[in-house]
């Protein structure tokens, strides 16, 4: 049986966003699953000691995340707001763990990733925040009931806890992060090495 591709990230991530659809092309052509891993990026980038956010110059941060962002959504034919929506700073943990639930009752994953993802970063969908989250599923034609239900149970936790600590272990750099047959890609700039990988692995 062909390997799945583990897939750390998180439902607010710009750039996870921005690669989404075309990564599910690549492993959908190469014959592979994805593997969702939604995990929680900072702690993950905190115990792997990169630079905390607030030591990192504006210039820095316009780069990556104005400059690039841009330019990589516009390559990707994904809509990206000029500004940050203002729920972004709040993370996404009840999107995250939404995914995990989702897993749980046998959902289709990359639907509600996509969703979520979208909402977020066209509609300032608040990723932290139950209720918003759940008129949004609601909206789409989810049975929010059974997953809200396991969001709140305390082995979802335990399954986001344990996809942060794989990160941490793996020293993933942040989201999105691929992992084909145990070789790690961290950026969806790389999603054309990930699927020369697919292809033929690097020596």
């Amino acid at each position: 049986m062909t390997a799945g591709i583990p897939y750390f990230y998180s439902t607010y991530s710009a750039y996870a966003y921005i690669g989404h659809q075309h990564f599910e092309q690549i492993a959908a052509k190469a014959g592979r699953s994805i593997i969702h891993r939604p995990f929680h990026i900072n702690r993950c980038l905190e115990n792997i000691g990169a630079q905390p956010w607030s030591e990192r110059t504006q210039a820095n941060l316009d780069y990556h995340f104005q400059r690039q962002r841009h330019r990589w959504s516009e390559y990707r034919r994904v809509t990206m707001p000029e500004i940050t929506p203002s729920s972004h700073s709040n993370e996404a943990l009840v999107g995250d763990k939404a995914i995990i639930a989702a897993e749980t009752l046998g959902l289709d994953l990359d639907a509600m990733v996509w969703l979520l993802m979208t909402q977020h970063w066209q509609h300032n969908l608040d990723l932290s925040d139950f209720e918003q989250v759940r008129a949004c599923l609601n909206l789409n034609g989810y049975d929010t009931g059974p997953l809200f239900d396991l969001i709140l149970r305390p082995e979802t936790q335990a399954a986001y806890d344990a996809n942060t600590d794989e990160a941490i272990r793996l020293s993933v750099f942040g989201s999105p992060t691929y992992v084909v047959d145990g070789d790690i890609f961290y950026g969806q700039d790389n999603l054309v090495l990930v699927e020369r990988a697919l292809e033929q692995p690097f020596a």
